[in-house]
């Protein structure tokens, strides 16, 4: 908990790993600003100095079982389960349902390649918030259903590690946020 951090002299250096596998859900930007404010002197090292921030469109059926499997168990105890249908249905409609993706784990199609939402130098940023806007272009015909998120983690000029790759080999699963309407994409 660097909040609760009081140091005599400030510090030369940062390291931290607060990347989580929804990316930014541990408090990597607001705990990086708040120590670059608080602990550290203003030409510290940072470590990790950057991070990107990708999303590609996919179409997973992971959901596609859920839903089967509910009618499948209605049906052999003679229960009616359509409201837990229709909540599944309302999540989708309403944008809330995210799964994280572990390598190997539920298969889906790649519909467009990663592309960079946001590139954040830690050095440099002012806030915690961003809004982007990117244009995807499909490489392969489907219905997207859901945006994968991923990351490039710069830890210094040049040596990067990274969960972009399907077989990446990393701890970090990768979040799949399903999208409220599917979209069609035509390559």
């Amino acid at each position: 908990r660097s909040d609760l951090v009081q140091l005599d002299d400030p510090g030369d250096m940062l390291i931290t790993e607060l990347v989580g596998n929804r990316i930014l859900n541990e408090g990597l930007l607001e705990t990086t600003l708040d120590c670059r404010r608080r602990l550290l002197r203003p030409d510290a090292a940072l470590l990790p100095g950057a991070l990107e921030i990708l999303v590609r469109l996919v179409h997973a059926e992971r959901f596609d079982p859920v839903r089967q499997e509910l009618s499948n168990l209605g049906r052999r105890y003679g229960v009616e389960l359509d409201v837990m249908e229709s909540w599944l249905d309302a999540r989708l409609a309403g944008g809330e349902l995210i799964w994280e993706q572990a390598p190997g784990d539920d298969a889906f199609t790649s519909l467009t390649q990663d592309e960079v939402v946001i590139r954040l130098d830690f050095a440099t940023m002012r806030k915690a918030e961003f809004e982007e806007e990117i244009t995807l272009i499909p490489g392969a015909s489907g219905v997207a259903n859901g945006a994968l998120l991923s990351f490039r983690l710069e830890l210094q000029p040049g040596v990067v590690i990274s969960n972009s790759q399907d077989n990446h080999g990393l701890h970090w699963s990768r979040p799949v946020h399903m999208l409220p309407e599917p979209l069609p994409c035509r390559a």
